[in-house]
C-alpha cells in the first residue's frame, strides 16, 4: 500500500480507505495539512470495493472515505472513523489545526462544515447523478429533466450562497484557512464543470478562493493523490455489476455484516483485557533496588539518567501523534507562561525528550491505574511507536521520587557527598549542604510550573525565577551546565524539560535523577501529599529520623503504600536477595 505524508517515526499512524473523488479529497488534503503520516488503502468503488464485508466494518455506509487511527487521540485500541466531516473535525481535534480553541470561531467553523455536508456535497452528487450515471438507469426523459432541472439550480443557489459569504471573508469561517474550507473545495472546484464555466462570472468571489486553495502545497498534494486510479474505464460487465450493486443492497445484507463486526469487536475486547493484565504484572524496580543501582552507578563514576514520566511528559512525547497543539499550548502556559511557541521550536522539544527517554537507564512509568487518562495513555502510546525503551532499560514507577522518600534513601545517596548539582526553581542547597555534610553544591535555577490551578498548593507560585524557561533558558543552561566528575549527583526538577537536563547529565559524566516536585516539598511548600500532610515529604523528616535500620525503613516504605492505597505498587519484599546489599542503617 502506498504511504504519504509527513513522517514523524517509524510507524504508520493512520489507514486511509480511499478513492480519488471530491469526498476522499477532503480526507487527503487534511491529512497533508496536518503533517501526519497515512497510508492509502484503495476502495475502488467501480468494482464494488465499498460493499466488501471487511470494510462495512469500518464504515457501516458503505462509503468512503474512512480511517484507522492506530494512535488514537484518546488512547485505547486503534479507532475507526468514517463520514469525511467527522474525520476532519477528529484529526483538527488530534493535531490542534484548522479549527478554533475560541468557542464562538470554533462553531462558525463547524456550522459550515455541516453546511457542505447537508448541502453542497449532496446537491453536488445528484447533480452529477441527473446529468451523467441516471441516463444509463433511467429511460423516461420528463424524470431526467426534473432531476436535472432541480439539483442544477440547487447547486446554482449554493454557489451565491458561497460567493456572498466570500465577498465579506477571505476564508468561509471568517480570516483563518480552517476545515469548512477543506470540507467545501473539493466539490467548489468542480461547479464550473457541472454547471458551465461561465457561472464564475457570477461568483468571482468563490473563484478566487476556489483558486487561493488550488495555490496550497498541501491541498494540491491531497488533490493529487493516486488521480490516476480513478481515471481507469469500466468495462461493460463492470458496469452493470456495479449498477446492481448500487440498486441491491438490503437490511439482511448489512445485518450479516454487522453480525461479522460484532464479531472483530469482541475479539479485540478480549486482546485488549490481556493487555491490561501484562501491563498490570510487569516487573519494575521498587525504590532500595533503583536506589542500590544509582548509588552503584556513582560510586563507579558511570552516568546514569533515572527519569519519569507522567502525564505532562505524555503530553509533549505524544505530539502530534497521540495528543494536539492545544494541550501541549496549555503545558507551555504552565511552565514557560506563554504559548507562542513555533512550531519547529515545539518540535525540537519533542525530539529531545523522545531522546532523552530513549537514552535513560531507568525509566518511571504510571500506574496501571493512572492508564484511563488519555495523557498517560501517550506515555505507553510514544514508547512503543518510536521504540524509546530497550531492553536495557530498567523500569520503575513514575513515583519514584516519592517513593525514595519515603524509605529515607535520600539520606544514603547525600550523605558526605562531595558535590550535588540540583535544577529547578529552588534554591534548598544550603539547606541540604547543612543536612546531609555534602562539601559542595551548584544550584542551576530555572522557571518553575505555574500551579494556581492546581486545588492542592498551599502558594501562589513555585518559585522566584521569572527569565523565559523556553527556548532561551534552555539552551542557555545547555550552555553553563557542568559536571565536575564522572558520576557527580544532580538532581532534577522542571517538568518535561527536566528529562531532557537529565540526558545532558549523563552526556557529561554525571548521575542523574528526576525529583520533580519533591524539591517543592523539601522547601515546605509542596502539594498536600495525598492525605500524608506536606511533613512527610520534607526535609524536616530526616532530621526527626536521624537513623533509620534497614527492616524499619522497608516497614515505613511498604505501611506508606498501604495508607495511600497505591495498591498496583508492589510492596517491598523482606527476604529479596538484594535486601543484603543495602546497608544495615541510614
Amino acid at each position: 500500500m502506498p504511504a504519504f505524508g509527513g513522517s514523524t517515526g517509524e510507524a504508520t499512524l493512520i489507514d486511509l480507505y480511499y478513492w480519488p473523488t471530491p469526498n476522499g479529497w477532503k480526507a487527503t488534503i487534511m491529512l497533508e495539512e496536518c503533517g501526519l503520516k497515512y497510508r492509502l488503502i484503495p476502495v475502488d468503488i467501480g468494482r464494488g470495493d465499498q460493499f466488501k464485508p471487511e470494510f462495512l466494518r469500518i464504515s457501516p455506509n458503505n462509503q468512503m472515505p474512512a480511517i484507522v487511527d492506530h494512535h488514537p487521540l484518546g488512547g485505547g485500541e486503534p479507532l475507526a472513523i468514517f463520514e469525511s466531516s467527522a474525520i476532519l473535525e477528529y484529526l483538527a481535534d488530534k493535531t490542534g489545526k484548522f479549527l478554533p480553541l475560541d468557542v464562538a470561531a470554533r462553531y462558525k467553523a463547524l456550522q459550515w462544515v455541516h453546511w457542505q455536508a447537508a448541502n453542497l456535497g449532496p446537491m453536488m452528487a445528484n447533480t452529477n447523478h441527473f446529468k451523467n450515471d441516471a441516463r444509463n438507469i433511467v429511460d423516461d426523459p420528463k424524470m431526467l429533466a426534473y432531476g436535472e432541472k432541480r439539483f442544477v439550480g440547487e447547486v446554482d443557489r449554493l454557489s451565491g450562497v458561497m460567493d456572498a459569504q466570500l465577498s465579506a471573508n477571505e476564508y468561509l469561517a471568517g480570516a483563518e484557512y480552517s476545515i469548512a474550507d477543506i470540507s467545501s473545495w473539493p466539490w467548489a472546484m468542480l461547479i464550473g464543470r457541472m454547471l458551465g464555466e461561465e457561472m464564475w462570472e457570477n461568483c468571482p468571489h468563490l473563484k478566487r478562493w476556489v483558486d487561493q486553495l488550488r495555490a496550497r502545497p498541501a491541498v494540491d498534494r491531497g488533490f493529487r493523490a493516486h488521480r490516476e486510479w480513478g481515471q481507469r474505464e469500466l468495462t461493460e460487465a463492470e458496469e452493470k455489476a456495479h449498477r446492481e450493486l448500487l440498486l441491491n443492497q438490503d437490511s439482511g445484507k448489512m445485518q450479516a455484516v454487522r453480525k461479522a463486526a460484532a464479531q472483530t469487536v469482541a475479539k479485540r475486547q478480549a486482546d485488549t483485557r490481556r493487555k491490561v493484565e501484562l501491563a498490570d504484572t510487569e516487573a519494575r524496580l521498587n525504590a532500595f533496588e533503583v536506589f542500590l543501582e544509582v548509588k552503584r552507578r556513582m560510586d563507579q563514576g558511570t552516568p546514569c539518567s533515572a527519569v519519569r514520566l507522567g502525564d505532562g511528559e505524555g503530553i509533549v512525547l505524544g505530539y502530534p501523534e497521540f495528543t494536539n497543539r492545544r494541550d501541549v499550548d496549555e503545558y507551555l502556559l504552565r511552565w514557560i507562561r506563554t504559548k507562542d511557541v513555533a512550531e519547529a521550536d515545539v518540535r525540537q522539544l519533542v525530539d529531545a525528550l523522545r531522546a532523552a527517554v530513549k537514552d535513560a537507564d531507568i525509566v518511571g512509568l504510571p500506574r496501571p491505574k493512572q492508564m484511563v487518562y488519555r495523557s498517560y495513555q501517550a506515555v505507553s502510546q510514544a514508547i512503543e511507536a518510536f521504540n524509546l525503551r530497550s531492553a536495557s532499560t530498567l523500569v520503575t514507577h513514575a513515583a519514584l521520587h516519592r517513593l525514595l522518600q519515603y524509605a529515607l534513601l535520600y539520606r544514603p545517596l547525600l550523605q558526605g557527598a562531595r558535590f550535588l548539582g540540583l535544577i529547578s526553581c529552588r534554591d534548598i542547597a544550603e539547606d541540604l549542604q547543612a543536612l546531609f555534610g555534602i562539601r559542595a553544591t551548584r544550584w542551576y535555577g530555572v522557571r518553575g510550573e505555574d500551579v494556581t490551578h492546581f486545588t492542592d498548593f498551599d502558594i501562589d507560585q513555585p518559585g522566584p525565577i521569572e527569565t523565559m524557561h523556553y527556548p532561551d533558558g534552555y539552551r542557555q543552561l545547555y550552555e553553563e551546565l557542568t559536571v565536575p566528575f564522572p558520576g557527580a549527583l544532580f538532581l532534577v526538577g522542571a517538568g518535561a524539560f527536566g528529562k531532557i537536563y537529565c540526558h545532558w547529565i549523563k552526556q557529561r559524566g554525571g548521575v542523574a535523577i528526576d525529583i520533580g516536585s519533591l524539591f517543592d516539598s523539601w522547601a515546605g511548600v509542596g502539594r498536600i501529599g495525598r492525605g500524608l500532610g506536606v511533613h512527610a515529604f520534607s526535609l524536616a523528616v530526616y532530621g526527626e529520623m536521624p537513623s533509620i535500620r534497614r527492616d524499619e525503613a522497608i516497614q515505613r516504605y511498604n505501611d506508606l503504600l498501604q495508607r495511600l492505597g497505591l495498591d498496583d505498587i508492589s510492596p517491598a519484599p523482606t527476604d529479596a536477595a538484594y535486601i543484603k546489599e543495602l546497608p544495615e542503617s541510614w
